[in-house]
């Protein structure tokens, strides 16, 4: 997935215009994606609209990138 590639670049604004366009494909990855990407850009709003489209497991996942980013999610 293009996303993924973009986001390991760290390039996080392309990775969630990529994600998004491969929503339809994958929900679950693209959101991780957006969610991830907007951890990274230390956009908490953002990250946490990603985080209520995801499953726990994925809302764990996002919680554990975005402490790594100094940014908290509840």
């Amino acid at each position: 997935m293009r996303a993924q590639d973009r986001y390991v670049e760290g390039k996080f604004d392309d990775a969630k215009g990529h994600a998004r366009e491969a929503m339809a494909q994958d929900p679950n990855k693209a959101w991780r994606i957006i969610g991830a990407s907007e951890c990274s850009l230390k956009t908490s709003a953002a990250a946490l609209e990603a985080a209520n489209h995801l499953e726990a497991s994925g809302r764990q996942f996002l919680k554990y990138v975005c402490s790594r980013n100094n940014v908290t999610l509840p």
